[in-house]
């Protein structure tokens, strides 16, 4: 189920002519890495000026979610739930967000 990196480029392109920006730049952090790579092979490098990869993934990003047997339970669920339930997905992280906002500590 690998994403269209070249119609996501021109997503951004398109986002970033809408809000008047001539350059811009793009952070992928885990699975948003190879996103944010894409960017880089497809974006005019005159318009992105600059891409970062934090903590690069793409256990999931490519098919196959091929690392599931080194993560940590929470991580193998999260991988499972990004490649046949999206809906399960947004909420887990949901849960996550609630979780942290009320237990800060």
């Amino acid at each position: 189920m690998p994403g269209n990196y070249f119609d996501w480029a021109n997503d951004l392109v398109t986002i970033a002519d809408a809000l008047g920006y001539h350059q811009f730049g793009v952070t992928g952090w885990s699975e948003g890495g190879p996103w944010a790579l894409a960017a880089a092979a497809y974006i005019d490098p005159n318009r992105l000026r600059h891409v970062s990869s934090i903590a690069g993934g793409s256990y999931g990003t490519f098919g196959a979610d091929w690392a599931t047997e080194y993560l940590a339970g929470s991580d193998k669920l999260g991988g499972f739930l990004a490649l046949h339930m999206r809906p399960g997905f947004r909420l887990m992280y949901a849960a996550l967000d609630l979780a942290a906002k009320r237990f800060p500590d």
